[in-house]
């Protein structure tokens, strides 16, 4: 929107010390100025730069928006996993407190003779099932944790 002005020069006059072999006539005859000032008259192509500026700091922002959405729905998305995965870890507990019961009444049932060693080992078979996965629980809970904080940019 401003107007530009330019100056333009270059001042070649007589008594450079040059040597005889060389002959540049422009060094001794030439001196040339000039002065330039442009203002749009119409001014469109300064509004249309400016408008284009402010489209780019729209975009720019839109973007920063959206990233920060992008980051937020992550860190959501981790914390309803590790919620999801506390909730699990928890009834699995109880089931392995359900599964120990039940395989200690086993074991109390086969030593007084009215089980079989079968069922006392699919029993137990059961309840190392339960253990294992309550610790695969507990570590998909913990990676989880951990996946909150790298979503939100705090472990790298």
């Amino acid at each position: 929107l401003y107007p530009k002005l330019s100056l333009k020069g270059s001042l070649l006059s007589k008594g450079y010390a040059l040597p005889a072999e060389t002959s540049y006539p422009y060094l001794e005859e030439n001196n040339k100025f000039g002065l330039e000032l442009s203002l749009p008259l119409f001014l469109r192509e300064a509004r249309g730069a400016w408008k284009a500026s402010l489209l780019k700091i729209r975009e720019n922002r839109l973007d920063q928006n959206q990233a920060a959405l992008g980051i937020r729905n992550k860190i959501q998305a981790q914390f309803n996993e590790a919620q999801s995965l506390e909730e699990q870890v928890g009834l699995y507990e109880q089931y392995l407190a359900a599964s120990q019961r039940l395989y200690s009444g086993e074991q109390t049932r086969f030593e007084i003779g009215e089980s079989t060693v079968f069922l006392l080992n699919s029993r137990q078979s059961k309840l190392f099932d339960v253990q294992i996965k309550l610790a695969e629980l507990r570590t998909k809970r913990l990676k989880a944790g951990a996946g909150i904080w790298y979503a939100a940019g705090l472990l790298e």
